[in-house]
């Protein structure tokens, strides 16, 4: 695979590190990036509350960027402790 491919020309300890970093660094990334609740753009369900009119976005931009805080802390809290079932993280 990829790892093979590059492992020759960069080295294979510099290959194995860059794919263990990726899958540190990439899952909490993905699910961070759903978890984009400051704007009303970001995702439908905020557009449809938006909508309604019953939450401007002042308030929908301090609410979410609590959220957002929070999920900054526990997503890769939950990955290391949890993804660690899954993916063969190496430490």
């Amino acid at each position: 695979g990829l790892e093979q491919a590059f492992g020759n020309f960069f080295g294979a300890d510099c290959v194995q590190a860059a794919v263990e970093s990726g899958r540190r660094s990439g899952v909490p990334a993905a699910i961070m990036g759903s978890l984009a609740f400051m704007l009303p753009v970001t995702t439908p369900s905020n557009a449809i509350v938006f909508g309604s009119g019953w939450v401007a976005i002042p308030r929908m931009f301090r609410a979410g960027g609590a959220m957002d805080a929070m999920a900054l802390v526990i997503v890769p809290l939950a990955v290391y402790l949890l993804g660690s079932l899954v993916f063969p993280f190496s430490r």
